[in-house]
């Protein structure tokens, strides 16, 4: 009886043992299991800041795919407007060739007689102002071309 007593009182120190031992344990659990929580928190803002970081990186990117369509049909207006200009230049210098070529028979002429220096002068006036006009319309469009040519540097 004694043994067994001494063995109940083993057993029972042995339980009691156990006993601080999981409850040490268990409090050492609990603190991991808030120390987890908190690292749970903490990703679960990371992940919420990630998300909205790319959802307005997506918003942003559209954005600038409309942008980048918007300048491409601006581009494309520019070079159909180039395009024009440059024709309605060709036109204006060969006007401008054909205008000084007129002239220059104009010039051959009165040097050949002096008896049609009236007339001649006349025509030769006309010319100039055809050639005026030419040269300042070829300017102008210059100036146009000039201005398009800006527009697709900006």
């Amino acid at each position: 009886l004694s043994r067994e007593l001494e063995d109940l009182s083993n057993l029972r120190e042995e339980m009691s043992l156990t006993n601080q031992s999981n409850e040490t344990r268990i409090s050492e659990l609990e603190s991991e299991i808030r120390a987890l929580s908190r690292v749970k928190n903490i990703l679960q803002l990371k992940s919420d800041k990630v998300e909205s970081l790319n959802a307005s990186a997506t918003v942003e990117r559209d954005e600038g795919n409309k942008k980048m369509a918007r300048l491409r049909e601006e581009n494309d207006v520019i070079i159909a407007e180039l395009v024009q200009v440059k024709s309605e230049l060709q036109y204006e210098s060969e006007k401008t060739a054909s205008v000084i070529a007129k002239k220059s028979n104009v010039e051959a002429q009165l040097k050949s007689t002096q008896s049609e220096l009236k007339s001649t002068q006349s025509e030769r006036d006309g010319l100039q102002r055809e050639l005026d006009e030419a040269l300042l319309s070829c300017e102008t469009m210059l100036l146009t071309l000039e201005n398009a040519r800006l527009q697709i540097q900006l």
